[in-house]
């Protein structure tokens, strides 16, 4: 169990992370180390890059056993990817579950249920996710009654690309009591029709009041897991953040770990839903550098609001496109400010989800109150993230850098969303607030990408070209002023991702001392064309060393 401090001391060096003999790169490398950008060879010794001089690495070449790696013309070695923020367990899920990504109006979504359902023991429960109503030609909410068309009687349960609502046919709702009556939870909302019935659409935290009475299918998080893990090493991650997991979750994966079984360098966020949760948090103590310094347990995910898409995220002003709505919240403020003063005085590292500007606003406002409870070496050490900050007043961005919050954001969001997003939030506020990446590195503050997936494609390099072109599918640049250069992309995706998950003493850039973790690329995605990037093949993955994936 990742919490028992007896584990400590049980911690494997696996086999797999030490090389005897040397490792030799040779070719470009962009290093992300600000201090020494580029090298033209790489030398790895036991786990460790231990050179970036031509010299030494073709001298340790000559020595019995070492393996020497020659770049291909027009590639690149740099350090491994830090992914700022995916669900591990939810992204090796997905490739089990029925995907709706790809659906372009409501029947087509029917079409591939009707397909699956046909295909399921009589009772099973059908599972999917990744449905937007926003890419359907209806442009509207699908329905329990067309649901259970597709489906018949067997429970039906489909996630909004966003997960932030769920789909549900009327055997689900029926089963969770859910009807004319039921009142929306605190946090979420139940979707009705005019004469106030359930839709079969539940928000935020009434996918709850669903989830209770569905049977779900025993899964293995250990299998999740490691498919979640082969799938990074394909991409050239090597790090990733888990945005959010319950401690049970992380008990087993924690094994995982112990057996000599994973490999990838996580950091895994404690999820936080409830006071109870807050309790069992506060009981432990953060612990960092566990299983040979692959595992930090040292976070803690709160949530301020839901999504834009699925309109729960909380704004200061109405949806442009539903009048009298600003969304709500999903954990109220009192216990935000309360959570996060315990939890920072804990030594705990708060990341909350924040999509709308009242969400942001509440969350700084807390975290401001927290650090305040800080001596000057713990405020300093707390690093406090916000997940998403996807739409900030202009008044609040400054604040980001004042406060030392970091602003853990998805570049693939504002290509994906930016077609529709303009709808919930109207021109003026997604021109001064939405996605504002290049304001926020202006400002000062420290900016980490990731993708959310499975939520989005876990495409590093999808990602990348979102952050230096803000191009949607239409071909036209989102507020093309916030785009980020490509060295200010590259940082956010190694060395300052690492700094935000407190990886900083062991990876995110290729420097003496540090992990060997790097990846060999076909191409130089910091200097290729823009429409080049997203083709850019992973030819080598190295962790601590050790090779985890070659493309054959």
């Amino acid at each position: 169990m990742y919490f028992q401090p007896r584990l400590l001391a049980l911690v494997l060096l696996l086999s797999s992370f030490v090389a005897a003999q040397p490792l030799i790169v040779l070719g470009p490398v962009r290093t992300a180390d600000e201090a020494r950008p580029r090298a033209n060879a790489l030398l790895v010794r036991d786990g460790l890059v231990t050179s970036l001089s031509r010299e030494d690495a073709e001298a340790a070449a000559t020595e019995p056993g070492a393996r020497v790696m020659n770049v291909p013309a027009g590639g690149l070695v740099m350090p491994g990817i830090v992914e700022s923020h995916a669900h591990v367990v939810a992204l090796g899920r997905a490739s089990r579950e029925l995907d709706l990504s790809g659906t372009r109006s409501l029947a087509d979504a029917l079409k591939l249920i009707r397909e699956r359902a046909a295909t399921l023991p009589a009772g099973a429960t059908l599972e999917g996710r990744g449905w937007n109503q926003e890419l359907w030609t209806e442009k509207r909410y699908p329905t329990a009654a067309e649901l259970e068309a597709a489906t018949g009687v067997r429970p039906a349960r489909l996630s909004r690309v966003d997960g932030h609502a769920v789909w549900v046919n009327q055997t689900v709702l029926n089963g969770a009591g859910i009807d004319l009556h039921t009142a929306n939870p605190e946090g979420g909302e139940i979707l009705r029709d005019p004469e106030g019935r359930p839709t079969g659409i539940l928000v935020d935290n009434a996918t709850a009041l669903a989830d209770k009475a569905l049977p779900r299918e025993a899964r293995s998080l250990s299998a999740d897991f490691l498919a979640a893990e082969r799938l990074c090493f394909e991409q050239g991650i090597t790090t990733l953040v888990d945005a959010g997991e319950s401690i049970h979750n992380l008990n087993i994966l924690g094994a995982l770990y112990a057996a000599g079984k994973a490999e990838l360098r996580i950091a895994s966020m404690v999820s936080v839903d409830s006071a109870e949760d807050l309790e069992l948090v506060l009981q432990r103590s953060p612990t960092l550098g566990l299983y040979g310094g692959r595992v930090n347990v040292g976070m803690v995910k709160l949530y301020a609001d839901g999504a834009l898409g699925s309109r729960g995220a909380w704004l200061l002003q109405d949806y442009s496109d539903r009048a009298g709505h600003r969304g709500f919240p999903v954990q109220q403020p009192k216990f935000l400010r309360q959570a996060l003063t315990a939890l920072m005085g804990r030594g705990w590292q708060v990341c909350v989800h924040c999509i709308g500007d009242r969400a942001v606003r509440e969350t700084l406002d807390a975290m401001e109150i927290a650090l305040h409870t800080l001596d000057p070496a713990a405020r300093s050490a707390a690093r406090p993230r916000i997940e998403h900050a996807q739409h900030i007043d202009p008044q609040d961005q400054k604040r980001f850098r004042e406060l030392g919050v970091i602003a853990s954001m998805q570049p693939c969001h504002a290509t994906s969303d930016g077609p529709w997003a303009v709808d919930r939030l109207g021109r003026e506020r997604m021109a001064s607030g939405a996605y504002v990446w290049r304001t926020l590195l202006k400002s000062g503050a420290m900016f980490v990408a990731g993708t959310d997936a499975p939520v989005e494609p876990l495409s590093p390099w999808r990602n990348l070209t979102s952050a230096v072109t803000r191009r949607m599918a239409d071909g036209t640049a989102l507020t093309p002023g916030q785009c980020l250069s490509r060295g200010e992309a590259l940082l956010a995706f190694t060395a300052h991702g690492a700094h935000a998950a407190r990886f900083e003493k062991t990876t995110g850039m290729l420097r003496p001392g540090l992990a060997a973790d790097y990846i060999v690329l076909d191409r130089d995605p910091f200097t290729a064309p823009a429409e080049e990037i997203t083709a850019t093949r992973v030819l080598t993955t190295v962790l601590a060393g050790r090779v985890v994936f070659e493309r054959r």
